[in-house]
C-alpha cells in the first residue's frame, strides 16, 4: 500500500515551533488500489526533550491525499504466417509489455483471449478480445492502464508446378487433346490436402506437326470449392504431335 509519514508544518509567523521543540505525528492513510484516497493526521505531540509542550500550541491539521494511478501495460496479440494450406491459420500467443520495469506486480496474473483466423492468401488482424488480470480470485483489472495492439495473421501463395500430357495421334483429321497433368516432381508444393485439380481451354492439334500442351489448371477444394486464387501456379508443358498418316497407292 502507498503510505505517507511525513508533514508540513506551516504558520504565518516567522517560525513555526519554537526553537529545540520537536513534531511527532502519527498518520492514517493507506492505498493500495488505483483511485484517491485522504491522509489524515490522527494524532499530533510537540515535544521539548521528554516534556510534552503540545498545549502550548495551537494546531490545526489539514487532510493530505493519496494517489494511486494506474499501472500501463501494453498487451500485444501474437502474429503467424504461413503457406496456404487450406486449413485455418490461428495464433492464441500474446505478450505483456511495458517500457519500464515488470508489466504485472507482485503475484498477478493476466487471464488473456485472443481472436483471429485467416485461411485464404491474405492477412487480417489477429485481435485481443479480452483482459483480466487478477490478484488469487480477486479481479484487479481496474489498477491496470491497458493498451491493446493487434498483430498479423498472414497466408501466403502455394507455389505448384504442373506438368502438363505428351500424347501423339496419327493424322485423322480430327482435333485432337489431352487434358492430362500431374504435379511436377520438383513443385515447391503439392496440392493441399483434399484438394483436386481439374483443365480446362485445352490446346487442340489437327494437322500433322507438334504443339505446347498449353492448358488451364485449376484447384478445387473437397466441397467443390474454386480456390485456385490462393496458388501460384506454373507449367512444364508437355507436346501434342501428329504424325502423317501412313498411304500406300499402288
Amino acid at each position: 500500500p502507498l503510505t505517507c509519514n511525513e508533514v508540513i508544518v506551516t504558520t504565518d509567523l516567522d517560525w513555526a515551533l519554537v526553537a529545540g521543540h520537536e513534531l511527532k505525528a502519527e498518520l492514517s492513510g493507506s492505498q493500495t488500489d488505483a483511485g484517491e484516497s485522504e491522509n489524515e493526521v490522527i494524532s499530533v505531540h510537540i515535544l521539548d526533550g521528554e516534556r510534552d509542550v503540545t498545549f502550548n500550541y495551537e494546531i490545526t491539521t489539514v487532510k493530505g491525499t493519496l494517489s494511486v494511478y494506474a499501472r500501463s501495460i501494453t498487451v500485444i496479440a501474437g502474429s503467424a504466417k504461413k503457406v496456404y494450406d487450406g486449413q485455418e491459420l490461428v495464433c492464441q500467443t500474446y505478450k505483456l509489455f511495458k517500457e519500464e520495469g515488470e508489466p504485472l506486480v507482485l503475484d498477478h496474473q493476466e487471464r488473456v483471449v485472443v481472436a483471429g483466423s485467416q485461411t485464404e492468401v491474405g492477412e487480417s488482424a489477429n485481435k485481443i478480445v479480452s483482459v483480466q488480470i487478477f490478484a488469487g480470485e480477486r479481479d484487479v483489472t481496474f489498477n491496470y492502464a491497458i493498451t491493446c495492439e493487434d498483430g498479423v495473421l498472414l497466408v501466403t501463395p502455394r507455389s505448384v508446378t504442373f506438368v502438363t500430357a505428351t500424347n501423339e495421334w496419327v493424322y485423322d483429321g480430327v482435333a485432337h487433346s489431352d487434358g492430362g497433368h500431374r504435379v511436377s516432381d520438383t513443385s515447391a508444393y503439392p496440392l493441399a490436402d483434399g484438394q483436386t485439380s481439374a483443365s480446362s481451354s485445352l490446346t487442340e492439334i489437327t494437322d500433322v506437326g507438334s504443339a505446347k500442351n498449353v492448358m488451364t489448371v485449376t484447384v478445387s477444394d473437397s466441397a467443390g470449392r474454386d480456390v485456385t486464387s490462393n496458388y501460384e501456379i506454373t507449367y512444364e508443358y508437355g507436346t501434342l504431335t501428329v504424325t502423317p498418316r501412313p498411304v500406300t497407292i499402288t
